[in-house]
């Protein structure tokens, strides 16, 4: 049963995909980071991806302008295609207005998409051979991985530690599961 506009309508179907989307809430990120251990200042300011996505190149220069002032260093909390988006727009718009470095602070693991596991492996991915491979397509993260520019900005990152063709520096920190320091690190 679906409710919509005040009116109800029943949907019989074999199969149902829901895509929910998220809400991006302020307080649901420090929320969620302090469970992790990570605190953020109060006056750190929070803008969300879907926000900023919508911005040019212009915009996001006067939106930043106060931290690349500062330091030079932003940091994008996420590891989804949309966190990877944002560091190619904020790498793109703003190296030459003074951005040196962006921080990507990540729970779990970055997942990338591969076709195969022959081609993950010929890439140096390393996956798990089981939990990671789809039974029926033989795909490597078929539905968790990132993919299109997403993906392309992710080799990037993690082969070479630059977004995209820029020289802005990129910094990655799994705060669940990463290699030991890294949460310690993400806290700075």
């Amino acid at each position: 049963w679906v409710e919509k506009g005040g009116r109800t309508r029943r949907i019989r179907s074999r199969t149902l995909v829901l895509n929910f989307g998220g809400h991006q809430n302020p307080e649901y990120l420090r929320e969620g980071l302090a469970a992790d251990g990570l605190l953020l200042p109060a006056s750190a300011a929070i803008m969300s991806s879907d926000h900023l996505l919508r911005l040019n190149a212009v915009q996001l220069r006067d939106a930043f302008a106060p931290a690349l002032a500062g330091s030079g260093r932003i940091t994008v909390v996420g590891g989804s295609h949309s966190a990877f988006s944002m560091l190619e727009n904020l790498a793109d718009a703003l190296e030459f207005a003074g951005l040196e470095e962006v921080t990507l602070v990540h729970r779990s693991a970055i997942r990338l998409f591969y076709e195969s596991p022959e081609l993950a492996v010929a890439a140096g991915y390393v996956f798990h051979p089981v939990r990671d491979v789809c039974p029926v397509s033989g795909r490597v993260n078929r539905s968790s991985g990132l993919r299109y520019r997403a993906l392309d900005v992710g080799r990037e990152v993690l082969a070479r530690s630059r977004v995209g063709k820029t020289g802005v520096r990129a910094h990655t920190f799994q705060i669940r599961g990463g290699a030991e320091g890294e949460r310690e690190q993400a806290a700075q």
